[in-house]
C-alpha cells in the first residue's frame, strides 16, 4: 500500500551517489599527499554507478579518476578501466555512451607498455560500429586492429589478427563491396 514510486526511488539513488562522490572527490583530493593509496580500487565502482548515472557531475569527477589512475597505476590501467565501463554500457543497452567510452580507452591504451589494450579495444570498437550499422568505421577498425596485432613484435597478438580481419570482411561485404 505504501509503495515509493520508482522515479523517488532513482532519485534518491541519484542523491545517495552524490553524496558518495563528494567524498570520494576529497578522497582524490588527498590522494595527492598519500602517494600509496591505491585509487584505482574505486574504478569498478565508479564503472558500476556509470550505467546508472548520465549526469556531468558524475562523469566529471570519472574523468578526474581516469586522469589521477593513469597517472598512479598507468595508462594500461586507465584504458582497461574505460573498456570494461564501456563494456557494461554495452550491457545496458547505452551504444552511444559506450562507443564515446571505448574511444576514450582507445586514446588511453596508446600510452600503455603493452599493445594488446590498443588492439582488443579496436575489436570492440568494430563489433560496436557493425552492430550500429555502420560499416565503413566498422571496416576501419576491424583493418586497424588486424594491421596491429600482426605489426607489433607480441606473438601472443597474432591469434587476434584473424578477427578484426573478420569484422572487416564481414562490414565490407554488408556495405556492398
Amino acid at each position: 500500500d505504501h509503495e515509493i514510486p520508482e522515479d523517488a526511488r532513482f532519485d534518491h539513488f541519484v542523491q545517495a551517489v552524490q553524496r558518495v562522490v563528494a567524498t570520494w572527490s576529497s578522497l582524490l583530493r588527498e590522494a595527492a599527499e598519500v602517494k600509496l593509496f591505491p585509487v584505482e580500487r574505486l574504478t569498478s565502482t565508479v564503472n558500476f554507478f556509470y550505467t546508472y548515472i548520465d549526469t556531468e557531475w558524475f562523469s566529471a569527477f570519472a574523468s578526474e579518476l581516469d586522469r589521477v589512475v593513469a597517472e598512479r597505476a598507468g595508462a594500461e590501467c586507465t584504458a582497461n578501466a574505460l573498456a570494461e565501463r564501456g563494456s557494461a554500457l554495452l550491457e545496458d543497452k547505452q551504444h552511444m555512451r559506450a562507443l564515446q567510452t571505448f574511444h576514450e580507452a582507445l586514446r588511453s591504451s596508446q600510452r600503455a607498455e603493452s599493445q594488446r589494450p590498443a588492439v582488443v579495444i579496436c575489436l570492440q570498437l568494430a563489433e560496436l560500429y557493425k552492430y550500429l550499422g555502420l560499416s565503413h568505421a566498422a571496416k576501419y577498425y576491424g583493418f586497424a586492429s588486424c594491421y596491429a596485432a600482426l605489426s607489433f613484435p607480441d606473438d601472443e597478438l597474432r591469434e587476434l589478427a584473424a578477427v578484426g580481419l573478420g569484422v572487416a570482411c564481414e562490414a565490407d561485404y554488408v556495405s556492398g563491396a
